[in-house]
């Protein structure tokens, strides 16, 4: 995991050891510093990222059955989100350089009845989305930015997520900030922002035990993920499943979200944040960037070394800040590769983000989107984060390289 999990432990005892009622300043001051953190006037807090959107969306006052132009590659809440509200998601392929929106998609895509598009930025590539805010504004569409894998990216010296009208960020687990859950927003406007206030005190206070269990699972999973851990147990275990059981790895692993598909959100969603969450934010966000600094130095260093082999890496911006919240590796043979890095005690896996655009989950909207089919299918995480010894880190380079350079089997 990429943050500092120092922080996260003494984070975790004092949430767990926190009583009273809600601390509606803590909340403040969490949103203020996460909004100082990312460049922007304002930030609202929110029970998760898609209550986020919601809130955003219906904040427009949108007609019913307006479209919003939708990422193929995303979680079914947010899709949810945009059904809730009795508007119609379309699907519009990406770039396979910056794995947002394909510009000439975009703006193909766009009718009369469009009136909100989502961005969404993948991996930790920093995507200029400045060509598709220009036809967004020209078209007169309101802009969503989800960099929920990209905290810290920038682009020309500007965070990822203040381009368009709103940011959304997830504070789930594995993200780069952790704080049990929590969807924030941000906005350089005031009128919206106010808007936002407005809907976030509607919300109720979370019940307190909604949060202990998150925070159990949280430490649990990243128990799991610890070296020892991972190599004795959970490794082996993840191996076995993908053989003669893959529909339980999904499960587990989050692929398959309980309740996608059903076009509403749960009654959770429609919570604030907890002070608890608030001061795990506060703990956790100066871990943030010397994580990312870290992160940058590996994956480059593993990008470079792949120049001329059998794979493709997305490269984003020309000038942009990576993040690199998972380092991807787009192959040609992807169950071989995955075959030739286990053999040398390397786990790989593709995104459990699914395929939205296929139909699975939403038929009525389906639609051939063959970017986001190749990223899904053949686009690989390899462990490449901060918490590795820089041995383990440079191993999985030579390894990575071994494989692709036609030397391992893969």
């Amino acid at each position: 995991m990429p943050f500092d999990v120092r922080n996260l432990v003494t984070s975790s005892v004092a949430t767990l050891r926190s009583q009273g009622p809600p601390d509606d300043q803590v909340v403040e001051t969490f949103e203020r510093r996460f909004a100082e953190h990312v460049g922007a006037a304002h930030c609202v807090s929110f029970a998760f990222a898609r209550t986020a959107v919601h809130q955003a969306l219906e904040s427009q006052a949108l007609p019913h059955g307006s479209e919003v132009l939708m990422p193929p590659i995303t979680i079914s809440p947010m899709m949810d989100a945009v059904l809730s509200l009795g508007l119609r998601p379309v699907f519009v392929d990406i770039d396979p350089n910056s794995l947002i929106f394909d510009v000439e998609a975009f703006e193909r895509a766009i009718t009369p009845n469009t009136r909100a598009a989502l961005i969404t930025y993948l991996f930790g590539i920093a995507a200029d989305p400045t060509p598709l805010i220009e036809v967004a504004a020209r078209a007169g569409l309101f802009v969503i930015e989800d960099f929920s894998h990209n905290l810290g990216a920038s682009v020309g010296g500007r965070s990822l997520g203040t381009f368009g009208d709103v940011g959304v960020y997830s504070c789930s687990a594995t993200k780069t900030l952790d704080a049990y859950g929590g969807g924030l927003a941000v906005t350089n406007s005031t009128s919206l922002a106010g808007l936002l206030r407005t809907a976030q005190r509607r919300l109720p206070h979370p019940p307190a035990r909604r949060v202990p269990p998150k925070v159990l699972v949280d430490l649990a999973w990243n128990a799991g993920s610890h070296k020892s851990m991972w190599s004795a147990v959970a490794f082996p275990l993840i191996r076995a499943l993908r053989r003669w059981a893959p529909g339980v790895e999904d499960a587990i692993s989050g692929a398959n979200t309980p309740g996608a598909g059903t076009g509403e959100l749960a009654p959770e969603a429609f919570e604030r944040l907890s002070a608890h969450q608030a001061r795990v934010g506060l703990a956790v966000l100066p871990s943030v960037e010397p994580g990312n600094e870290q992160r940058r130095r590996d994956a480059e260093r593993l990008r470079g070394a792949l120049r001329g082999l059998g794979c493709s890496v997305p490269q984003g911006a020309p000038a942009g800040v990576h993040v690199f919240w998972q380092t991807v590796v787009v192959v040609d043979d992807p169950a071989g590769f995955q075959r030739a890095l286990a053999r040398l005690g390397i786990d790989t896996a593709p995104t459990n983000l699914p395929l939205l655009s296929d139909g699975g989950l939403y038929p009525d909207v389906a639609k051939s989107c063959t970017v986001a089919e190749r990223i899904k299918q053949r686009a690989f995480y390899v462990p490449m984060n901060n918490r590795m010894s820089r041995r383990d880190r440079a191993r999985v380079t030579d390894a990575v390289v071994q494989v692709l350079g036609g030397r391992g089997g893969g």
